[in-house]
């Protein structure tokens, strides 16, 4: 580990702007920002292993909801290693390695710290800070969290309003189809907003907040009940953050499958969440058109056996109209076939050969006569088994009353009809 200059080149904001007089809220969040950023960029395998010297920046109890780890501060092994008087050789080497890593560790903390400090100092001014400051030491041993949170508490003044609008950005709903570090993003930025106002989220409040929103999306259902079933130990932030991506990846190759995108793994980020976004979008417009069609099939099919039903009605009775011009046809062709062997004379009916040629002539004459005997009818003329009065065929200006002594206008053969 080299100097404190040297340290404070290598992380990501080795510059950090300065505040100009008294400091806000915002001035400070993004002073703690950029810290945040340098402290967690020096890695170590103390605080879990995976967010370098955050707890350097950040409170115990939110550091413990960002990383489900407590961070123990290494402690001074002193300048020599302790060895026992009868310590075998092997011993000693193993104590004297310990020794040097602890020291090394130990330095390395003091260091990042002492830089961090440094980079504190030279953006706020001192005249801020006048309540920590030693009259002798200075702030030598003043840590960076101490410093961070002096000022947040006497400059950062926050209304309570602007904790409930941060409680309504930390709850907002997730869109299943964008990344889901979006939503990470908004659950972390919430809980820096919330622990730089001294109102730090516990990591139950933080991990419930995380299933709710993703449980009200309707997906990863087995997941979060593979979460549920998790002992509370292991029940850590980054270990439902681990879970939840993997199975929003999966989520999202699915849906690229289904929709026939093959986004290979060496696309570039941006254009990986470009092609992420259509895939869900395809997926949802597809969702919705089918449960349109859906709707619309069930309508078209309650349409067409409504239309069934009728056109079934009407074939019906299309077939009993024919079936009535069938048989009045036959009955037409029957009394032009009377009508050849009967002639009217004083209003009175007689028989007439129908045939002479034929020897059954006569005999048709008769028979035809026999049926239609003093029946006659106004429209119809002589017929099988109706008077004018009877009529179920009438023509216009049908005389009911009309008889054969009485024609009232028709003619013997009747046949008025259009």
């Amino acid at each position: 580990m080299g100097t404190t200059e040297d340290i404070i080149k290598g992380l990501p904001y080795p510059e950090i702007p300065k505040i100009n007089g008294e400091p806000t809220f915002d001035d400070l969040k993004n002073l703690k920002n950029k810290l945040d950023n340098n402290a967690g960029s020096v890695p170590t395998n103390l605080g879990g292993g995976a967010h370098g010297y955050l707890a350097l920046t950040t409170p115990g109890n939110t550091f413990f909801a960002l990383t489900g780890a407590i961070f123990q501060p290494p402690i001074d092994p002193g300048p020599l290693p302790q060895i026992p008087q009868n310590a075998t050789s092997a011993q000693i080497g193993h104590l004297e390695r310990t020794h040097k890593e602890a020291r090394r560790q130990f330095q390395e903390f003091i260091a990042v710290g002492n830089a961090l400090r440094q980079q504190l100092l030279t953006a706020v001014d001192e005249t801020y800070l006048r309540g920590l400051r030693h009259p002798v030491y200075g702030f030598v041993n003043v840590s960076v969290l101490q410093m961070l949170t002096y000022l947040f508490d006497n400059y950062g003044d926050i209304e309570p309003g602007d904790l409930t609008e941060n409680n309504r950005r930390l709850t907002a709903a997730y869109d299943v189809s964008a990344p889901i570090e979006t939503l990470w993003e908004q659950i972390e930025e919430a809980m820096a907003y919330a622990a730089a106002a001294n109102a730090p989220y516990t990591a139950q409040q933080i991990n419930n907040t995380a299933y709710d929103l993703l449980f009200k999306t309707g997906q990863f259902k087995d997941e979060l009940k593979e979460w549920r079933r998790r002992p509370a130990g292991q029940q850590t932030w980054p270990e439902f953050k681990r879970l939840m991506t993997r199975a929003h990846r999966d989520l999202r190759r699915q849906s690229a499958a289904t929709m026939g995108y093959h986004t290979a793994n060496n696309v570039g980020h941006d254009s990986g969440n470009q092609q992420t976004n259509h895939a869900f979008a395809a997926t949802a417009a597809a969702l919705e058109g089918l449960a349109e069609a859906t709707q619309s099939d069930r309508s078209a099919v309650a349409n067409l056996t409504a239309a069934n039903n009728t056109l079934t009605d009407q074939v019906k009775v299309v077939y009993d109209m024919k079936k009535m011009i069938s048989e009045l046809t036959n009955e037409v062709k029957q009394l032009k076939q009377a009508m050849k062997n009967v002639k009217f004379e004083n209003g009175n009916t007689v028989s007439t050969p129908y045939n002479n040629n034929n020897n059954n002539g006569n005999n048709n004459g008769n028979s035809a006569f026999k049926r239609v005997k003093t029946k006659w009818c106004w429209s119809c003329g002589v017929n099988r088994g109706h008077t004018s009065d009877s009529c179920k065929y009438q023509a216009p200006g049908h005389q009911v009353k009309a008889t054969p002594d009485n024609m009232m206008g028709s003619n013997p053969f009747g046949m008025n009809h259009a």
